[in-house]
């Protein structure tokens, strides 16, 4: 548990630290409150001891606790911290843990324009946009301001083909003919190099 741990949005079986005040009864801030008791209740369930306890943030009357994953882990969660201060009141804190499938986004506007996010919805769900009704593509014309050389990678990755002409790429292995300057090394044996198997006569 640490610091990190605090989020904008508190998520389900997730460790989380919140920070809050403790208020007297006129709303000021209780500073160093004493006898401080944090429990915390999953899903209405009877109130039990949370593992940590409130911590005060220097002499601010702010305070904060950690709570562990399995403290989180409910759709409702409630912390209740108390403390034997004179005048201070119970403080109750709620959490609804944000778990998959709670949260649903319906984008109405992009940088304010309610068209722009009916063309992303068209783009995203299938039925395609492109500037039109048209799916998203790439249509390279030009590479480096030449077209030929764009048709020419076109031909080079669409099957047909192309080596600065109509010629597929690929590579041609040639027999050396040439044995000028090859020579046996010392570890050839001409003797273990004749046939050794069976003499047939000649018939």
């Amino acid at each position: 548990m640490a610091a990190t741990d605090a989020k904008p949005i508190p998520r389900k079986n997730t460790a989380y630290r919140v920070t809050f005040p403790i208020y007297d009864a006129d709303g000021d801030a209780v500073t160093g409150a004493t006898g401080l008791d944090s429990e915390y209740s999953l899903d209405a369930v009877d109130f039990v001891d949370c593992t940590d306890e409130a911590h005060e943030i220097g002499t601010s009357g702010v305070y904060y606790i950690d709570l562990t994953s399995d403290e989180m882990n409910a759709d409702t969660v409630v912390v209740r911290v108390q403390t034997t201060s004179v005048g201070a009141k119970t403080t109750i804190l709620i959490f609804y843990p944000e778990e998959a499938g709670d949260i649903r986004v319906n984008v109405t506007q992009i940088s304010d324009d309610t068209t722009a996010a009916d063309n992303a919805e068209l783009m995203f769900d299938g039925t395609g946009y492109a500037g039109g009704t048209a799916k998203l593509g790439v249509d390279v014309v030009q590479i480096s301001g030449d077209a030929t050389a764009a048709n020419n990678a076109e031909l080079m990755f669409d099957g047909t083909g192309y080596a600065g002409g109509t010629t597929k790429l690929g590579v041609s292995v040639v027999t050396n003919a040439d044995k000028t300057g090859y020579a046996l090394t010392a570890d050839y044996d001409p003797a273990k190099a004749k046939h050794s198997g069976p003499t047939y006569p000649n018939w």
